[in-house]
């Protein structure tokens, strides 16, 4: 793991760190060839708190950089070429990134085949946002959130937005059978693909009884995102074959999320499936699986 920039970093997240740099190494020992993985946070606290996200990427021979939002130095572009494969927005409130990376350079970065992971939430900001909507992907608007009168968790603080989710695609490819034995928890906003695009997969969608909706307002008829229309996590396929991944929760990818209990269908509570469907996620999204090889 390469800590980016010059941020002042605590001693719980430098220990994260070396503990992902540790894993890198078995995983470069193992003989697989690493990926050079760019990951922009808001604060350097999100390594300490999504530190098993990370530490999926590592054991999928991920080569991490981390790096603040808004370092001057933030950047695709190295001498020569792309200094990275993959691009991953952990950065919901950044409203602009620093340095040269804005969305022009994104979109440039996903035509040459590169893929890109973003994570956006209820408060996003413009960048996340304007990514998601390059790959076909609408958000809803700021403050909007996933609610589900009928599918919320026992832990719900009475919104119901703290909602458990099996609306798995059936592409194999994508999700095995493992990453779809249990609930996925998720607090965030809804995304929807609004024009229809042919190249749009729906991976992970709310239930028949859900909508998006900022929950302090009065409900309106104009919700944006309805039923198992409303995406949780959705992504592109470009002709090229490179990716395009979206989340309405960076919560659903934290510690917290992967350690949690949720309702299960048959009554009590049971972990949560979050970590195996990320597992199996990131694995497509950043094609090491389910891509034609000639």
């Amino acid at each position: 793991v390469w800590l980016k920039g010059n941020s002042m970093l605590s001693h719980r997240t430098i220990g994260w760190a070396l503990l992902l740099a540790v894993l890198s190494c078995f995983a470069t020992a193992a003989g697989e060839a690493a990926v050079r993985t760019l990951v922009v946070v808001d604060e350097m606290s999100v390594p300490a708190t999504h530190s098993q996200f990370l530490a999926v990427l590592e054991a999928q021979s991920h080569a991490i950089t981390i790096a603040k939002a808004d370092d001057s130095e933030l950047g695709l572009m190295g001498e020569g070429g792309w200094a990275y494969d993959n691009l991953v927005l952990l950065a919901p409130l950044t409203e602009e990134f620093g340095g040269t990376l804005e969305l022009g350079e994104v979109v440039r970065f996903i035509d040459s085949g590169n893929n890109v992971f973003v994570a956006v939430s209820p408060e996003a900001a413009g960048t996340g946002r304007r990514v998601a909507q390059a790959c076909g992907i609408t958000v809803d608007k700021k403050g909007g959130m996933v609610q589900d009168h009928f599918g919320f968790d026992e832990e719900d603080d009475g919104t119901h937005t703290l909602i458990v989710s099996r609306g798995f695609t059936d592409t194999p490819t994508i999700l095995d059978k493992g990453a779809k034995a249990g609930g996925v928890l998720f607090r965030g906003t809804g995304m929807a693909n609004v024009g229809f695009n042919p190249l749009v997969i729906p991976i992970l969608t709310a239930s028949s009884s859900a909508y998006s909706h900022p929950p302090s307002e009065p409900l309106s008829h104009d919700v944006p995102t309805l039923g198992t229309s409303t995406l949780l996590v959705a992504a592109m396929q470009a002709k090229n074959n490179a990716r395009c991944t979206s989340t309405g929760s960076l919560e659903m990818l934290s510690d917290a999320f992967f350690n949690a209990m949720v309702s299960s269908e048959g009554g009590g509570r049971k972990p949560s499936a979050n970590k195996a469907f990320t597992e199996d996620l990131v694995e497509w999204a950043f094609g090491q699986k389910g891509r034609l090889r000639v």
